[in-house]
Formats: structure tokens, C-alpha cells, sequence
């Protein structure tokens, strides 16, 4: 699954994953300050078929190191693209620019760490192209009762503007290229919660580790929208 893993501890992890389409995509997390969110979690594969444009995503992956198995539920307002595995699903939510509510709703099978990526929809230019619509969403107040969510309103940020406890992820190859403009980022003011949410899209999002228990079931709520 993975390629030319490089890990660089003060900066970043470059993992080469494999897409359906025989193509190696790099991805750069930049790691920053992270006191329990050290782990390495991968571009999940793309799918066959563009997502909704107006839609955002969140994708849960069952780690790597020691992986969770792991079903969907209940999905409240959005969907499961394509078939998810026992280890990774990516959601869909019809989205508008005014906040809304989602939630999910997982089983773990086994305890230990899944990762929760917040990303825009894929979207390429057409059909095939690897160049895809920088599709900017928003997300904010991540939340649960059965689990400890740390910085979910992401009101905590480091010298560098990023949100505690996240990953910010990056594909350096990006088409269009990650640039100050589509760049994921904490952003202030009309948060749904607080004073600060955060923007991501496809190619620039942001990822927090979260510990499961076997059997536990657990239910993550958020709000979310279009970028106004």
C-alpha cells in the first residue's frame, strides 16, 4: 500500500499512496506540536465517480499501525460513497453555505486509535483528469459524548495558525496547487461555535486521532457548510 515512506519528525510525512487509476499520490502532513497525535494515516482511495459539488466530506480511516475494525450505523443527513471496508468509509453530506448539523454514528470490533479527516468533495475537472475544483467547505464544533474529542471547536491554535491536536495534510502535486488561497486553514468570525472554524478542501484538509473502544459505539457530531 505504501511507497517511498519518508518521516521527518520535526516537519513531515510524505506517504505515496496508490489510487484505482495506477497513480502514486504523495501526501505531506506537516506535524506540528502534536503531544499525542504522532501517527502516520493515509489518502484514502479515490473513488470511480466525482462526489456532489455541493456536499462536504469526512473520512474515517482505522489507523495503521494497529488497525480498528470498524462499521457505519447511522449516517444523520448524508451518506456512505461507494462501499466502505471494515477499516475506512468516506461520508457525504449534502451541504448548503448556512451551518448545519451532521453526525455519524461507528461500532469499533477492537480498541485502539481511528483518524477522522475532514476534506472537501472530490471533484475533478473532468472526467479522469487529475486536476480537480478546489471545492472549499467548512467545519466546526466536532464533537462526542462517548469519546474525548481534543480542540474539536478548534479555538486552540499554534504559532503557525494551525488547530491542536491536527494534522493539516497537503498533496504537493496538487492540481490546482496549494496555495495561500485554497490553503486549509483556521479562519475567525460566523464560526457555528466559538469564534474560529476551519476551511479544507480536497487537497488541503485537516485530521485528528480519536481512541475507540471494542464495542463501544460511538456518534461524532459537527457542524458544517459551503464556504460563504
Amino acid at each position: 500500500m505504501f511507497e517511498n515512506l519518508q518521516v521527518s519528525i520535526r516537519f513531515s510525512t510524505v506517504l505515496g499512496v496508490k489510487s484505482p487509476f495506477s497513480r502514486t499520490m504523495p501526501l505531506r502532513f506537516q506535524l506540528w506540536k502534536l503531544p499525542v497525535l504522532f501517527v502516520a494515516f493515509f489518502l484514502p482511495l479515490w473513488g470511480t465517480h466525482a462526489d456532489d459539488e455541493s456536499s462536504v466530506r469526512i473520512d474515517i480511516i482505522g489507523g495503521t499501525a494497529n488497525p480498528v475494525d470498524f462499521e457505519v450505523q447511522n449516517v444523520s443527513e448524508g451518506e456512505v460513497l461507494g462501499k466502505a471496508t471494515h477499516q475506512q468509509a468516506s461520508l457525504a453530506f449534502p451541504a448548503s453555505k448556512d451551518w448545519q448539523k451532521g453526525a455519524v454514528t461507528i461500532l469499533p470490533h477492537n480498541s485502539g486509535n481511528i483518524h477522522i479527516i475532514f476534506l472537501g468533495p472530490w471533484l475533478p475537472v473532468s472526467p479522469g483528469s487529475r486536476e480537480l475544483v478546489p471545492e472549499i467547505v467548512n467545519f466546526d464544533d466536532f464533537t462526542s459524548d462517548e469519546v474525548t474529542i481534543h480542540n474539536g471547536s478548534f479555538e486552540v491554535v499554534d504559532e503557525y495558525g494551525n488547530p491542536k491536536y491536527f494534522i493539516k495534510g497537503e498533496i504537493p502535486e496538487s492540481k490546482p496547487a496549494v496555495d495561500e488561497s485554497n490553503q486549509a486553514r483556521v479562519v475567525e468570525g460566523d464560526a457555528s461555535e466559538g469564534r474560529r472554524y476551519i476551511r479544507v478542501w480536497h487537497n488541503s484538509r485537516f485530521a485528528t486521532t480519536v481512541s475507540v473502544t471494542v464495542n463501544v459505539p460511538v456518534t461524532f457530531r459537527f457542524h458544517y457548510r459551503l464556504n460563504p
